[in-house]
């Protein structure tokens, strides 16, 4: 059956402000991705690269999906496959975006449109059966109160700008929370010196891991230590933008080399969708898999919590609502 996009419709707005050590986002751009087939049905995705962070640009992504069409069986997994990898491999938004959209015509071509009417909120906030655990993403414990109520299983903080005032964080959230998950992300920007203060804070605080603490370079460079004094294990260290880089493997193998204990953070919208993640999680079965989003819409959370509960059904994932679904009230299939 041909399959074609039949539009590409672009949304922009602000939002509520996000950010982390890098930068700081007001405003989301985006692009609903329109499939139609031979039928007559339609199929939505998601086209939304956050700028600043992930690897594409919406213009580009959105170029080399116009104008797409392709004769598949959209039962046929290789068939999905096979036309998700037509678009070039350094569009991961681009192709995650044609992914949820052939997965939606796969499904009948109502799935989209019920994601979008409902905010992607198709999963019960509470844990229970069915559902997927998360941790919110967090700038004060008010928030974290709040994210709490909304189902959040715990908490994680983006660290990096004022050791002061996020030291200050983590122990609020600790005392206020004292059972909840707790989760630090310094998107690669600490120097040597402030990652081993975080983790002497980090084994007294009880925190999970720490995601992206470091640059590849100092990853690769950082030597077998026991920062618990022989207490316990060393601080388990999560991969997210480092997935990207050609040196992955050699990152994952060098961290299980010096006794840290690694962490995937998949994001289909960085890595190129869905199976491309559910390949990276395969290809490392002791490694967990903590499912992401890269701040897009609610198709992005649907679909990856439907990937979340498979790949790692037990885990608590980072797909807690946020502020980029901001740019999505009220957005409609065409």
């Amino acid at each position: 059956m041909i399959v074609r996009v039949e539009g590409l419709r672009r949304l922009s707005a602000e939002v509520r402000s996000f950010g982390n050590a890098r930068r700081r986002w007001t405003t989301r751009t985006a692009a609903l991705l329109v499939l139609v087939d031979g039928r007559g049905r339609r199929g939505v995705g998601e086209v939304a690269p956050l700028p600043g962070y992930s690897p594409d640009h919406l213009e580009d992504a959105e170029g080399a999906l116009r104008g797409w069409t392709r004769d598949l069986d959209l039962h046929e997994d290789d068939d999905l496959r096979a036309a998700v990898e037509s678009i070039d491999v350094r569009l991961p938004s681009a192709r995650f975006g044609l992914e949820m959209a052939l997965l939606d015509l796969r499904s009948g071509g109502t799935l989209g449109a019920e994601v979008l009417r409902t905010g992607g909120v198709c999963l019960p906030a509470a844990p229970g059966p069915g559902s997927v655990s998360n941790a919110a993403l967090v700038s004060s414990v008010d928030g974290a109160r709040a994210a709490h109520r909304g189902g959040a299983r715990g908490f994680k903080v983006k660290i990096g700008i004022d050791e002061r005032a996020e030291s200050t964080l983590v122990q609020g959230l600790r005392e206020t929370f004292p059972g909840a998950c707790l989760r630090l992300d310094a998107n690669g920007t600490l120097d040597g010196e402030t990652f081993r203060r975080w983790e002497e804070r980090a084994r007294h605080g009880g925190v999970e891991y720490i995601e992206e603490p470091l640059s590849p370079d100092a990853l690769l460079s950082l030597d077998r230590a026991d920062p618990s004094g022989g207490q316990g294990p060393a601080l388990a260290i999560a991969l997210d933008e480092s997935l990207g880089d050609p040196r992955r493997e050699d990152l994952l193998r060098h961290l299980r080399a010096i006794g840290r204990r690694p962490v995937m953070i998949l994001k289909p919208v960085i890595l190129g969708g869905l199976e491309a993640c559910r390949s990276i999680a395969r290809a490392h079965p002791a490694v967990p898999p903590i499912l992401s989003h890269g701040f897009g819409g609610p198709l992005e959370l649907h679909f990856a919590s439907d990937l979340a509960r498979e790949l790692h059904p037990e885990g608590i994932h980072g797909l807690h609502p946020h502020a980029g679904l901001d740019l999505w009230k009220g957005v409609t299939v065409p």
